[in-house]
């Protein structure tokens, strides 16, 4: 057994353990031991039990005080507001259409997607043709329909009516004329109140079967072309032109009220309630599994690339080994155990 070392000795070496500590863990040899470790840190956590990584309650605890609307509104929302200038700015600068951003795959997941029953919604369809507003631009088309085409048939004024009568008739042409003129007049100013009452009535129904009328074809050939047609003018837009047709002020807008719904979202009691179930219920039934194989029953076949990964998280990794919640993290751990050297040898 070697002899006891004096105190002035232990408190030198522990000085020396703690220097060399906390020169290594941000060394370069640190940084290709990190490198070097990942992967075997990896295929340690992925053999490991579910129940033994994850405390379903803590994790719970954490989303509670992390997912919440403070975050939106203290990190989500200053984030998205310095943002949306440089998208929006980047999206017009873009070359190319939209369709060059679409993978072929997923433009025929598109054409599939168009060809199912129901992607109009009935009932929405239904609302908007309850909207007063719709009712009173539909009324104002049919109004200038109706317009044009009384113009077109009027009896008084059109080429097959009474003037081209009136023009067979020369010897009477001119009282009968007089006496035309004053039916037409008495017929013109009757006509406009005459439409309008009309389509008081009648727009609301035009609109309803408007209405019932898509629901019907929805998923005829001939609604799916123009469903498949719509989305391929879409498509075959340039990028550039529709981001910058996009009034920024209501996008930031739109960006705003998606913030707002999803900070009340987060605060819902019911919400968080839920949320919680369902990790207790989710790890509770794959506690005894290794990460991996709750993976994979998953069907996450994904593998990253470790170096890449480690190459990019060392600066975060040495930032935080090097500073003085860690350092004084180890100071503790060694003088705990030079103080319990020293009561040994004592």
């Amino acid at each position: 057994m070697s002899p006891p070392l004096p105190p002035d000795a232990l408190a030198g070496l522990e000085a020396r353990h703690l220097a060399f500590l906390e020169a290594r863990l941000v060394s370069p040899r640190a940084a290709e031991a990190w490198r070097a470790n990942l992967a075997a840190l990896s295929g340690d956590l992925l053999a490991a039990r579910v129940g033994d990584v994850v405390d379903a309650g803590a994790l719970a605890d954490a989303l509670d005080r992390v997912l919440t609307g403070d975050a939106i509104e203290r990190a989500a929302r200053p984030a998205a507001r310095r943002l949306l200038p440089l998208v929006l700015a980047e999206l017009r600068a873009e070359g190319g259409v939209v369709g060059d951003r679409v993978p072929p795959a997923a433009r025929e997941k598109i054409a599939l997607l168009l060809e199912r029953p129901g992607v109009l919604p009935d009932r929405m369809l239904r609302e908007l043709a309850e909207q007063d507003a719709l009712e009173e631009i539909m009324r104002d088309v049919l109004y200038d329909g109706l317009k044009e085409f009384s113009e077109r048939v009027n009896p008084f004024t059109a080429e097959w009516g009474i003037p081209s009568l009136l023009k067979r008739l020369p010897p009477f042409a001119g009282a009968l004329g007089k006496s035309i003129d004053g039916v037409r007049a008495d017929f013109d100013r009757r006509l406009e109140p005459e439409i309008r009452r009309f389509l008081a009535g009648f727009s609301r129904r035009g609109l309803r079967g408007m209405a019932d009328a898509t629901i019907a074809r929805a998923n005829q050939p001939a609604s799916i072309a123009v469903r498949k047609h719509l989305v391929a003018w879409i498509l075959e837009q340039e990028i550039a032109d529709l981001s910058a047709s996009a009034d920024a002020a209501s996008v930031a807008l739109a960006q705003e009220i998606a913030l707002d719904v999803a900070a009340a979202e987060l605060d819902r009691g019911a919400h968080r309630a839920r949320r919680r179930a369902l990790i207790v219920e989710a790890v509770g039934a794959v506690k005894d599994r290794s990460v991996g194989e709750a993976l994979a029953e998953l069907g996450v076949t994904f593998a990253p690339d470790l170096d890449a990964i480690a190459r990019a998280t060392w600066p975060v990794v040495r930032s935080a080994l090097g500073g003085p919640a860690v350092r004084g993290w180890l100071a503790g751990m060694v003088r705990e155990f030079y103080a319990a050297e020293a009561a040994r040898e004592g």
